[in-house]
């Protein structure tokens, strides 16, 4: 039992020596696929020269050398991972010591299970991001049957792809992938695997670290809002043809409205909260089948 780790990279000359380093030393690990996505810094050099150190250390490239963003990145490497199960690790983040040992444990008794999550520490590196958060994890352990609800709302806490190891087997459903986005594209592939497979998030003891700093897309607020705009959209569609529980149908209702543009520009509360109620019931006249699904 082998894992295939993911690494999209753009510019992380900074952080991926260490990021490819923590996996080097994981012998769980089948492969250390890393995705060179057009980076113009050094980080391609440092990359070539760890391969040398490590056979498992696999370089690929986009099509021209271009840029084509972490999601695209990441379908890539899943299109090419050949062992059993794959996880995904930022460039500029790292795994601690034993990453994988529980994780397959966990696997080989419950060979029915799909996806394993487990809790991510925060390492802060930049005082630009709000320093309250210090861990993505879950305050108990949440079975498959909850899985789902409980990633999409943050029920039980915050869950991030690094966290989550999956079999192999599942992206055979083209439908887990990465979208296209800038920011957030990670979520549409966390979200389908828990609605189309079996996943259990673990309240374990950290197994990696997310290294925030002050290059972090997430501090890109405007590209964020317009990347949540468009995935609210894309998941209110799904909603309506998918079957998931009526809370998971009203979150994603919720969603959709409170990431329209127009509201953004509203500055009254009272005002934008009177809006989004009127916007609501004209999506229920328009929509009728809206009305159960929420209902």
């Amino acid at each position: 039992m082998k894992v295939s780790v993911i690494i999209p990279v753009y510019n992380s000359a900074s952080y991926i020596q260490k990021c490819i380093e923590s996996c080097i030393i994981q012998k769980e690990i089948g492969e250390i696929i890393v995705i060179d996505d057009g980076s113009t810094d050094i980080s391609p050099t440092i990359i070539s020269d760890l391969k040398t150190k490590d056979s498992r250390v696999i370089e690929l490239k986009h099509k021209g050398g271009t840029s084509r963003g972490a999601g695209v990145s990441r379908n890539l490497g899943i299109e090419r991972a050949k062992f059993n199960f794959i996880s995904f690790l930022d460039s500029d983040d790292y795994y601690l010591p034993d990453r994988f040992k529980k994780t397959l444990n966990i696997f080989k008794q419950n060979p029915e299970l799909e996806g394993v999550f487990e809790t991510i520490k925060i390492e802060y590196n930049s005082a630009k991001h709000n320093r309250e958060l210090t861990q993505y994890g879950v305050s108990k352990d949440i079975y498959p049957e909850d899985s789902f609800e409980s990633i999409v709302t943050n029920k039980y806490g915050q869950t991030q792809l690094g966290g989550f190891t999956y079999r192999t087997e599942i992206f055979s459903n083209s439908l887990i992938r990465c979208t296209t986005h800038k920011r957030g594209q990670e979520l549409n592939l966390i979200w389908e695997a828990a609605r189309l497979s079996k996943v259990i998030l673990k309240a374990s003891e950290p197994k990696m670290v997310r290294v925030l700093h002050d290059n972090n897309a997430i501090l890109n607020i405007k590209q964020g809002d317009t990347d949540r705009a468009l995935r609210s959209r894309t998941w209110l569609k799904k909603m309506i043809s998918y079957d998931l529980s009526v809370s998971s149908n009203r979150w994603f209702f919720r969603y959709y409205i409170n990431n329209r543009p127009i509201f953004r520009e509203i500055k009254p509360r009272i005002l934008r909260i009177l809006l989004k109620a009127i916007y609501g019931t004209y999506l229920l006249l328009k929509y009728p089948k809206l009305f159960f699904k929420l209902n």
